[in-house]
């Protein structure tokens, strides 16, 4: 299993911190000090423990991309780096325990499980009734404003062709949901290639399971007025004799143009 490398000029304690708030990683990480590293001076390579990547500062047989850590004082830069010949793939980056969702292909062609909000961890225990009630857990408190943003933003499509979300936040809040699944960030993503201004809804709706819900919806609509034809018999046809055609059915797609503009 391939994996990414990380690269800091700083020691291997300061390291440790950084991976253990670092949003793609949040992880227990291997670690080894380098004389020479991709900014040509000393620090520490480490990546996810458990994959068969060679860790170290190998400029031959690898590719690194520098990025500024634009919300830390130390340090100011990371480095990402992956072997030339096996970049990692979604299989290699998937986290310990993933939660259950609908696979998306991205930019790379492959499919990567974008979680269910329904799905995700609540917490169980008794209310003052000594019932058992479900809890939302308050590490997925931002998924439900999330998902509440995603619905509104469809609405507010359906009635006047506009959306709420904006391509940045659309970027950065598909990269925060990949990153319930998978060891990536804007960072890694940036560096193979996932997003582009499609496929940020398509994991956003993923997030809301929107395919399904409109599936349900349309067959609810058509069940609709194949009842109120039945009943109806007469209704189905015009003055001259010819049969009315039945009104369109399908909502219209929350992912049409929506990240060209903006967009669980």
């Amino acid at each position: 299993m391939s994996a990414f490398l990380y690269y800091l000029p700083i020691p291997d304690g300061k390291v440790r911190e950084f991976a253990e708030t670092w949003p793609s990683l949040r992880c227990h990480v291997e670690t080894r000090g380098t004389d020479r590293g991709p900014d040509e001076a000393q620090g520490t390579c480490f990546c996810v423990p458990g994959r068969k990547t060679r860790l170290g500062y190998y400029p031959d047989k690898q590719r690194w991309r520098k990025f500024k850590v634009s919300d830390r004082s130390e340090p100011s830069d990371l480095w990402l780096g992956v072997e030339t010949a096996a970049p990692p793939s979604p299989e290699d980056l998937l986290r310990e325990r993933p939660y259950q969702g609908t696979p998306v292909k991205l930019k790379d062609g492959r499919e990567w499980i974008v979680p269910l909000a329904r799905a995700l961890p609540q917490s169980l225990g008794l209310d003052e009734d000594g019932e058992l009630k479900l809890t939302p857990e308050p590490r997925f408190l931002w998924v439900d404003e999330l998902v509440e943003q995603i619905w509104k933003a469809i609405a507010q499509r359906d009635e006047d062709g506009t959306v709420s979300l904006t391509i940045a936040d659309e970027w950065k809040q598909a990269n925060d949901v990949l990153a319930l699944n998978y060891h990536v960030g804007p960072e890694e993503a940036s560096v193979l290639g996932l997003l582009d201004t499609q496929n940020v809804s398509d994991v956003l709706t993923a997030l809301i399971d929107w395919e399904n819900v409109r599936k349900t919806l349309r067959d609810a609509v058509e069940a609709d007025q194949k009842k109120s034809r039945s009943e109806t018999p007469d209704s189905s046809s015009t003055a001259s004799g010819e049969t009315a055609a039945p009104p369109a059915t399908s909502p219209p797609s929350p992912t049409s143009n929506s990240t060209q503009e903006a967009s669980e």
